[in-house]
């Protein structure tokens, strides 16, 4: 028969504890207390680590909006482009990723001129499908263009009929690049095939570029049955706004879409703005005409965190 380890005087003294406090109702009722404190303490910790804990971080930060601006150009009879200004001011607008810009970015020049100093806006793409163009434009005090604008340059853009476009954009610390899309709305495969090739190429650019903080943004025209962001969210990136962004509040086409593994600026706070409520008391047909269809999603930087 194996021999019982001996056993050290802690050892006994912790046995002669446990046995006393089994073998008495006092000693009972403290092991109860003991056991309660612990599994308080460890419900706390739980809670802390997965409802509590800050899990963003806290500064001074940079808004960024994309909005498709519906058929952006002096051919639209009502639209309001003081309105549209003042969506962006009372809604602390830094840059602003506009899609559906036409002919020559005319109506893009006078958003700018509204805006007035110190408002600026980079080069516009050139046409792309549809006759549309991208447009970035942004606030000079807050944010500084530090790239040069350009169609995304892969082998695999002949799938777009939008080729999406981008740009490399400062504010404090925060350096980042920027691509904005406007997906298929009417063909889904060939949405589905853009969603695919974005995905590859973001992931690319952020392994292989210069600049890790890849941004995509614009209109993904994301709508049920047929979702395509999971090209993204399967590879770890995140979609920032959750908040519908037609007027209709049904879908949530316009969003952001980051790897929050290379991406710690993002402040927790994105959404959408119901100007359509707001402004117009629910009248979509007038909100429309006057402005858009879509409403501008953005969401929030931080900007003092070390560079790497």
């Amino acid at each position: 028969m194996a021999r019982r380890p001996r056993l050290t005087p802690e050892d006994q003294l912790a046995d002669q504890v446990v046995g006393y406090m089994l073998s008495t109702r006092q000693g009972r009722r403290v092991l109860l207390v003991i056991v309660i404190v612990a599994l308080l303490g460890l419900g706390g910790y739980w809670l802390w680590q997965n409802y509590i804990r800050p899990r963003h971080p806290v500064g001074p930060t940079v808004r960024l909006a994309t909005w498709n601006l519906r058929q952006f150009s002096e051919g639209r009879k009502h639209v309001d482009l003081s309105r549209i200004a003042s969506i962006i001011r009372d809604n602390r607008f830094d840059l602003v990723a506009i899609q559906e810009v036409k002919k020559d970015g005319e109506l893009v020049d006078r958003l700018v001129g509204e805006l007035g100093t110190p408002w600026k806006a980079a080069r516009f793409s050139d046409t792309s499908g549809n006759y549309e163009r991208f447009a970035f434009i942004f606030n000079a005090d807050h944010v500084q263009e530090v790239g040069t604008p350009h169609f995304i340059a892969t082998t695999d853009a002949v799938i777009f009929d939008r080729t999406p476009y981008q740009d490399t954009f400062r504010a404090g610390n925060f350096e980042f690049t920027l691509i904005e899309v406007h997906l298929s709305y009417t063909n889904v495969d060939r949405r589905r095939q853009e969603a695919e090739t974005l995905a590859r190429f973001a992931k690319r650019l952020e392994q292989t570029g210069n600049e890790r903080d890849v941004i995509v943004c614009g209109d993904f025209n994301e709508e049920p049955p047929h979702l395509n962001l999971h090209c993204f969210t399967d590879e770890g990136w995140e979609s920032l706004n959750h908040d519908p962004t037609n007027l209709g509040g049904t879908e949530v086409f316009d969003t952001f879409v980051i790897d929050p593994l290379a991406t710690k600026e993002w402040s927790g706070s994105a959404g959408s703005v119901h100007f359509d409520e707001q402004l117009y008391g629910n009248d979509d047909k007038r909100a429309e005409d006057e402005v858009s269809d879509h409403r501008p999603a953005y969401a929030d930087f931080v900007t003092n965190l070390p560079k790497p």
